[in-house]
């Protein structure tokens, strides 16, 4: 729903679930041997952008890319930042993309281990412990980053990310849609 109050959209929550399984010597995979690894959370009440790509570096640590989760169509392809009482948080990209204690709209950096829990590790944008943020994150603001590559040589990441769908820049509102192509060199 577009409106309505908190008891009405969390039916709607769920997570993009990542986890690790055994592939076997047939190339199938064995799905009791599944290790949850992170859940992101996720609203499926409205659509869009769940973004999502892995990668490792050199050392081992995984790359995980995440979508805004947010809704683009009622801001008429600007950004969705819709504070308004009562309104789906979908909407509202603030709540994901731009804060710092969500994993939707960023890429992660974590270190798996066996078991399937994971480590941060050192170089991340916040370091653990940091109030209200969260220690996986290595960069932020994404909308929808579909697709994501680590030099395994530099650790430089390159990452494709679908902007704003507008058709025109608006001084009031923003740019006209783009498709942005990020080179990150470091946590940011």
């Amino acid at each position: 729903p577009a409106d309505g109050t908190a008891a009405d959209f969390t039916p709607y929550d769920g997570v993009n679930r990542l986890s690790r399984f055994v592939l076997r010597t047939d190339g199938t995979l064995d799905l009791g041997s599944e290790k949850k690894i992170l859940d992101v959370p996720a609203s499926r009440g409205l659509c869009c952008h769940v973004g999502g790509d892995i990668d490792f570096d050199a050392a081992g640590n995984l790359y995980l890319s995440t979508g805004d989760d947010s809704n683009p169509f009622a801001s008429d392809g600007f950004t969705p930042i819709d504070e308004r009482a009562g309104r789906n948080p979908a909407y509202d990209a603030q709540r994901s993309a731009g804060n710092t204690n969500d994993l939707r709209g960023k890429v992660l950096r974590i270190k798996v281990n066996a078991d399937g829990s994971y480590t941060i590790p050192s170089g991340n944008l916040f370091a653990p412990g940091t109030t209200k943020t969260r220690p996986e994150i290595y960069a932020m603001g994404f909308r929808n980053p579909f697709r994501m590559s680590v030099d395994k040589t530099t650790g430089t990441v390159y990452l494709g990310d679908y902007g704003p769908d507008s058709g025109t820049a608006s001084p009031a509102r923003g740019p006209e849609g783009q498709v942005e192509f990020n080179r990150i060199t470091k946590a940011g």
